[in-house]
């Protein structure tokens, strides 16, 4: 048990005490998640339990100051203008922890389980369809430029390494520029899409538990990307995983991969009722790997799952630039 998590254990307790007044007096608090490493930062989630389920309480602690309030904030914003995200019920921003009411015990996840990757991509693309049909999509030109120097400021790797990833990354800023000016969809980010930041209530409807705050207006392609590089990044871990990604990544099991990707996404565009341009949707996914792929140059990840990184990375540009499907 980490120092952090008895720190942010302690906090969740002392909200409570301070906000929880309409619950029982004796409630059982139970830790759903704790993770030292998240990328926004260290964070614990709790359940509080105390009587009626429909009064129970999910209390998020954050060790970054700053974050419990702008998730209060962002959560009770877009919960005042739909009900396909989760309401607030309390923030403490000197703790650090906001509390959300309860919607339940499984996240999209278990569309997984019950009905298969592919399903669950589609449920959250519908939940995402009528998320923007309720806060609005607007058409807007897309200026062309994505953060492509911040991501390579990240690589600190040797320089051939760093050559190989120049190199995709110029390819990608190309094809991001060619589409500068055209008009696409645009919305309100809830960001972070993928199936762990939904759950279904009561009536099996999927809500919004956890978005990232602060990301504003974007493509809807953008958004959706999320979605679907969630799934890859799942199927590299399975492949891994059962070994069944062993020796080089080309050949026939990159079109076995590619012809998976293509499904994956023409399930996410076929949930939408006005699919945003897949072209697109195919770079902000390259964008996505070439992120991952850097973290994992950084972090020394194997050789084997970098290559079929490079190898995806590749054939999402290549389908973006005309290749397609």
């Amino acid at each position: 048990m980490s120092e952090g998590f008895v720190h942010r254990a302690a906090a969740a307790r002392t909200a409570l005490e301070r906000h929880g007044s309409g619950l029982d007096q004796s409630p059982q608090i139970r830790v759903l998640l704790d993770n030292a490493r998240h990328a926004r930062g260290a964070r614990t989630v709790f359940r509080v339990e105390a009587g009626d389920p429909r009064h129970w309480m999910v209390l998020k602690v954050y060790a970054e100051p700053g974050r419990a309030q702008a998730q209060h904030d962002f959560l009770a914003a877009l919960s005042a203008r739909t009900d396909r995200v989760v309401a607030p019920v309390f923030v403490d921003a000197a703790l650090g922890v906001v509390g959300t009411r309860f919607v339940g015990a499984r996240t999209a996840l278990a569309i997984v389980q019950d009905a298969g990757q592919r399903a669950a991509l589609r449920a959250v693309a519908g939940w995402l369809d009528g998320y923007g049909a309720d806060l609005g999509v607007e058409a807007r030109r897309f200026d062309g430029t994505v953060a492509i120097d911040a991501i390579l400021a990240r690589v600190g790797q040797a320089p051939a390494i760093a050559a190989t990833v120049r190199l995709a990354a110029e390819r990608l800023r190309a094809a991001f520029a060619r589409r500068a000016g055209t008009v696409v969809p645009q919305l309100e980010a809830f960001g972070d899409l993928k199936p762990g930041n939904l759950c279904l209530d009561a009536a099996d409807r999927l809500v919004g538990i956890d978005g990232n705050p602060g990301v504003g207006t974007v493509p809807l392609a953008r958004e959706l990307s999320s979605l679907v590089h969630w799934s890859r990044m799942r199927r590299w871990r399975i492949l891994l995983r059962d070994g069944a990604a062993s020796g080089a990544p080309g050949g026939a099991d990159a079109a076995r991969r590619a012809a998976v990707d293509r499904a994956d996404r023409d399930a996410v565009l076929g949930a939408m009722r006005a699919p945003p341009d897949p072209g697109l949707l195919e770079l902000f996914c390259a964008e996505s790997l070439l992120r991952d792929w850097i973290r994992l140059l950084r972090q020394g990840a194997a050789p084997q799952l970098r290559e079929i990184i490079a190898a995806d990375i590749a054939a999402a540009v290549t389908r973006a630039e005309g290749g397609m499907p």
